[in-house]
């Protein structure tokens, strides 16, 4: 079990080892990842000391709900569409669905749980690669960069192109779910007129994984020119889609990277260009390829236990916290208070900080309420969201984490 951590928020909750406890029923038949999740040893589900609910109610939209795959932990809110459903056994998918919420969020959980596997097997095709472990430094931070791309390309090969757009998933939920895919805009439905331009174009294959890591890292999508995208619509709106997520990918995970390496930030525009691939990448994507071919689509994850070290990757130590990658809850009181007295964080966080704080305690129903709320996080004054929160009742949950210190929230 994961040390546990106490907050200045969250009246000392503790980490809970959930997978154990989860029933997926109709949910887990109809996405068969999620009971993979539950299931795999090496990883945690756990339920996270946030609100859901100042999303839903779009007081506090900007933080995701929070994601680190080297703690080997994925992540439900509490109050969520999720969270409501895993608690009620044998419930009705249709009565959480309100909005595809539990869909989302379901599917979220897939796509976090294959960031996590990935990891796992890397490690295991090739020990020295050792991503989500040891030191980052600047001279190993690009290949650090280019193996979590491929960790991204493994969640978004896995889900969205082999099983969301591929194997009826709506009509397996059976809850009037819109739900097509999560993170592209490929539609499976459209692949003859993709074949127009690229004939040779195998999505459903192994190998489709290694050329999406590769595109994730270089920008660039082999076998399509320019002119074939001004030709085709639904190609353009797949690949222009996939253009902008991959350089989003990028700036991400250089941020997150440099983040815990306690390198200086970087100019956003510098973030986006290519990475250079690391020596045995198609090698090693290749047979990670056929590894997620049988857990995906065979349905063999034929896993092999791996020691996890949950304290892995921790930051270094900063001057200035920086609330788009620190986690509130798991910061002493004193440890906050100073914080935010002394101002000791990076301004552009602010806004990340404010609402970490709010969701941290439990979201108001009354509609003044939620509108005085909501002038506090348009304020984007931390000591103000301090004493907000102080104003309003605890978060309780039967099973709530606290999460680790570095909790990628940029949302």
């Amino acid at each position: 079990m994961a040390p546990s951590h106490e907050g200045p928020l969250s009246c000392g909750l503790q980490v809970v080892a959930m997978s154990a406890q989860i029933e997926f029923g109709a949910l887990g038949g109809a996405i068969p990842l999620l009971q993979a999740a539950v299931s795999d040893e090496r990883v945690q589900v756990v339920t996270l000391g946030v609100d859901r609910k100042w999303r839903y109610q779009h007081i506090a939209s900007r933080c995701t709900a929070g994601w680190n795959p080297f703690c080997s932990e994925v992540y439900v809110s509490v109050n969520s569409a999720l969270d409501g459903y895993c608690r009620q056994p044998g419930a009705d998918v249709r009565d959480h669905n309100e909005n595809d919420d539990l869909a989302s969020e379901a599917a979220f959980m897939a796509h976090d749980y294959l960031h996590i596997w990935s990891l796992h097997e890397l490690r295991d095709i090739d020990a020295s690669l050792l991503p989500g472990a040891g030191q980052i430094t600047a001279d190993n931070l690009e290949a650090n960069v280019a193996w979590m791309l491929a960790t991204e390309a493994v969640a978004t090969v896995g889900l969205d192109y082999w099983f969301l757009s591929q194997r009826g998933f709506r009509d397996r939920l059976d809850a009037g779910s819109l739900l097509t895919t999560l993170t592209v805009s490929y539609e499976s439905s459209m692949s003859r007129e993709y074949h127009q331009y690229r004939p040779d174009l195998e999505v459903m294959s192994p190998g489709f994984l290694s050329e999406i890591a590769t595109f994730y890292c270089h920008g660039a999508f082999a076998g399509f020119s320019v002119s074939d995208v001004r030709r085709s619509p639904a190609t353009l709106r797949w690949l222009r889609h996939e253009v902008s997520y991959g350089e989003k990918q990028r700036i991400y995970t250089r941020q997150w990277l440099r983040h815990l390496a306690g390198l200086p930030p970087v100019a956003i525009g510098r973030l986006g260009g290519p990475v250079q691939l690391p020596s045995r990448f198609e090698d090693v994507l290749a047979e990670l390829g056929r590894r997620l071919w049988r857990l995906v689509v065979e349905g063999d994850g034929g896993r092999r236990p791996t020691t996890v070290d949950r304290e892995a990757w921790r930051g270094a130590p900063r001057e200035f916290a920086d609330f788009r990658y620190d986690n509130v809850l798991a910061m002493s009181p004193d440890e906050l208070a100073k914080v935010v007295k002394d101002g000791a964080f990076e301004r552009v966080s602010a806004p990340y900080l404010v609402e970490q704080i709010l969701r941290a305690r439990r979201c108001p129903d009354d509609e003044p309420s939620q509108l005085a709320m909501g002038h506090v996080v348009g304020r984007g004054e931390p000591s103000l969201a301090l004493w907000a929160a102080q104003q309003l009742p605890p978060l309780e949950h039967p099973h709530a984490t606290c999460g680790p210190r570095e909790l990628f929230i940029l949302g």
